[in-house]
C-alpha cells in the first residue's frame, strides 16, 4: 500500500464525491436489494457509508479490511449504527489471501489506486478468490476513459467559486485526481502537485485551494491512477464479468471518470 492512512486526520472535511454520496448509496442499495441478502460481506477499507449500508441490508456477518486501525477508529464518528463488523487489520494482499471463498459480497470505494500498477492484477485476483462462486463485487473506481482537465480551464472554473468545503472537495477531485498531470504521469502525487501548483499558479483562489486541499489529501500521499481504462479494463476482464456500470451523477466532479462496477468472479 502506498499511503499512511493515520495521516488522514480531517475526515470530517472530506465530502462527496471523495466519499460516497447519496446517488452512489442509492445505486448500491438498489443493486443489493435485487440480490439475496449476503450472509458474509466485506468492505475494503473503513468506508463508513458501506458498512452502515450492510447493517441496514441485514448482512449476517460483516468484515472490514483496513491497513490502519487508527483510521478505522477515526471513521467511527461517521457511523449511523454501532460497530458490528469484524475488523481485520493488515495489507489487503496478505489479509485477502487468507479468505478464499469466504464472501457473498465485497464492496470497494476507490481502492484500486492504492496499489502500484504492478500489484493491481494480483489484487483483483485475490478479490476474485475471496468470493464464493455466486458472490459479486461492487467497486467504485476511477476509469480515465476521457481526457483530463486542463489547469487553465480549471483556474477559470474556480475563479468565482466560494472558499468553502464543497469547492475544496471539487478542487481535490478535479485538480488532483482528474487534472492533466495525472494523465501524463499515471500518478496522483500530492506533494509534487502542490509544489508545482504553488510555483505555476499565483492566483489567490488557486493558492487558497491548493493550500487547504492538503487537509483532504495530505502531502506525501500517492495514488496509482491515470492509465487509460482500455488498459486497466484488461485486468478487470481477466478476473471479473462486469454486469453493470453505473456512472457518477452528472453534477459530480467525477462525472465521466468514476463508475460503480458490479461484477461476478471469472471461474
Amino acid at each position: 500500500m502506498s499511503n499512511e492512512w493515520s495521516l488522514f486526520r480531517n475526515w470530517e472535511l472530506v465530502l462527496p464525491p471523495n466519499r460516497p454520496g447519496i446517488e452512489v448509496i442509492r445505486t448500491l442499495w438498489s443493486v443489493l436489494r435485487r440480490n439475496p441478502t449476503p450472509r458474509r460481506a466485506a468492505v475494503l477499507g473503513s468506508t463508513s457509508e458501506y458498512l452502515d449500508l450492510l447493517v441496514k441490508l441485514g448482512a449476517e456477518e460483516i468484515f472490514c479490511l483496513d491497513r490502519s486501525k487508527e483510521f478505522n477508529e477515526l471513521t467511527q464518528a461517521f457511523r449511523t449504527f454501532p460497530r458490528t463488523e469484524t475488523l481485520i487489520v493488515g495489507d489487503w494482499m496478505q489479509t485477502l489471501s487468507d479468505m478464499h471463498g469466504q464472501f457473498d459480497l465485497v464492496l470497494s470505494d476507490f481502492t484500486l489506486g492504492n496499489l502500484p500498477y504492478e500489484r493491481q492484477d494480483s489484487f483483483l485476483s485475490l478479490i476474485n478468490a475471496s468470493l464464493k462462486p455466486s458472490g459479486y463485487f461492487a467497486d467504485r473506481l476511477l476509469t480515465f476513459r476521457r481526457p483530463c482537465h486542463s489547469y487553465e480551464a480549471l483556474t477559470e472554473m474556480f475563479e468565482l467559486a466560494p472558499s468553502n468545503l464543497p469547492t475544496l472537495n471539487a478542487f481535490n477531485a478535479m485538480w488532483l485526481f482528474c487534472g492533466q498531470r495525472v494523465e501524463q504521469s499515471h500518478l496522483v502525487d500530492t506533494s509534487a502537485t502542490y509544489d508545482w501548483t504553488s510555483r505555476v499558479f499565483t492566483q489567490p483562489h488557486i493558492q487558497w485551494l491548493a493550500s487547504n486541499c492538503t487537509k483532504i489529501s495530505p502531502r506525501g500521499s500517492v495514488w496509482y491512477y491515470g492509465r487509460p481504462w482500455a488498459e486497466v479494463s484488461g485486468s478487470y476482464a481477466k478476473h471479473f464479468h462486469i454486469h453493470a456500470e453505473y456512472p457518477e451523477a452528472t453534477d459530480s466532479p467525477y462525472y465521466g471518470w468514476a463508475f460503480t462496477l458490479v461484477s461476478s468472479p471469472v471461474r
